[in-house]
């Protein structure tokens, strides 16, 4: 929804922990800075390590060495005496 474009934003970043009923608790810093039913985006940045079991997170780490040197070619060799 594009509505209230012509507001201006205000960006708080804090990190939080998803509680047992899979909630986020605000830090009070955070939390006291909004009003009661205030209506907030929510924008969620999750690490990728911590949500990969240990085989799937080295699965990507292999995908995206082998994806990027596919794109090595020997002419790039000059760039490695450098």
């Amino acid at each position: 929804m594009a509505r209230n474009q012509d507001k201006t934003k205000r960006l708080l970043e804090c990190e939080a922990q998803v509680g047992p009923d899979r909630t986020l608790r605000l830090p009070e810093e955070v939390a006291e800075r909004l009003a009661p039913g205030q209506r907030v985006r929510v924008i969620l940045v999750l690490d990728l390590d911590l949500d990969l079991d240990a085989d799937e997170s080295a699965d990507w780490r292999r995908l995206t060495a082998e994806e990027f040197l596919k794109g090595y070619a020997e002419g790039d060799s000059i760039y490695d005496r450098l």
